[in-house]
């Protein structure tokens, strides 16, 4: 069996158009590995951000609480020496109020 001219032609136009879909799909594929390679980098980079974040946090939260108990014994400290300026001068004082951290008297 012979093949026709025109029967050559067809195949070869239909292997041309083959080719360019499998190179364009070849390429979609690139990209999209590229777009998932990128992706899986910002999320990395988002949650080593985020660890980074929460330690400032604490770190803040630490800090915060040192400034509270500093502050608290300077203000004990303030109340003890009035307390004995007064004593020395003879003064009638009142016995200073206890201050907590919960708020109760």
């Amino acid at each position: 069996m012979r093949t026709a001219p025109n029967d050559m032609i067809a195949a070869s136009l239909w292997q041309g158009q083959f080719d360019t879909v499998v190179n364009r799909l070849e390429g979609f594929e690139n990209r999209l590995n590229d777009i998932e390679k990128q992706i899986e980098k910002i999320k990395n980079h988002r949650d080593e951000r985020d660890m980074i974040v929460v330690d400032l946090f604490k770190m803040l939260k630490e800090n915060m609480e040192n400034r509270l108990k500093t502050l608290l014994e300077i203000v004990r400290l303030q109340k003890k020496e009035t307390l004995r300026i007064k004593q020395s001068s003879g003064e009638n004082f009142e016995k200073p109020k206890r201050f907590s951290m919960t708020g109760k008297l």
